[in-house]
């Protein structure tokens, strides 16, 4: 006889293989009857950033969810290099909304890293993590013509 409930998982185990944790909660009850956060993209990499520049991504919440997902609390945590906005700041997200956050970098050192921490009533997510990455990129310094000829110096 077929175990229907091993077939299940271990179909899930190999659908999610490579997933993010973001993605992968979907899966474990995630929509059923409760709400269910998502963060799109789930890891913010800036890449590298001239220090005189600031560089700005957006990261979209969603509820993939049945209920009504709360936010509770949205914070940028790490470095000072990073800075959070909300154009549109909303306490509810009924089933299928999604709100932007704008996420800003101006590098201050050679690497940082931090996260956006998004606390809300998702029961298998209550505290979502958006790691946040990024570098400075330093200018460089070229002579021209190469080599520079003096002549006799006296």
């Amino acid at each position: 006889m077929i175990n229907h409930r091993a077939l299940l998982i271990a179909a899930a185990a190999s659908w999610t293989a490579g997933c993010t944790d973001n993605e992968l909660h979907k899966l474990d009850g995630g929509g059923l009857d409760q709400p269910s956060i998502v963060a799109s993209p789930g890891h913010v990499d800036f890449g590298e950033v001239p220090f005189s520049e600031v560089r700005t991504e957006s990261v979209t919440l969603t509820n993939e969810g049945s209920q009504a997902l709360i936010l509770r609390d949205i914070q940028v945590e790490g470095p000072v290099s990073f800075t959070l906005t909300w154009p549109s700041p909303v306490e509810r997200l009924g089933p299928g909304e999604e709100t932007d956050l704008l996420v800003s970098y101006a590098p201050q050192s050679a690497s940082e890293d931090g996260r956006i921490l998004v606390s809300s009533n998702d029961p298998v997510t209550p505290d979502l993590p958006v790691p946040l990455s990024g570098s400075a990129a330093y200018g460089a310094l070229s002579i021209s013509p190469d080599p520079v000829s003096f002549g006799g110096v006296e």
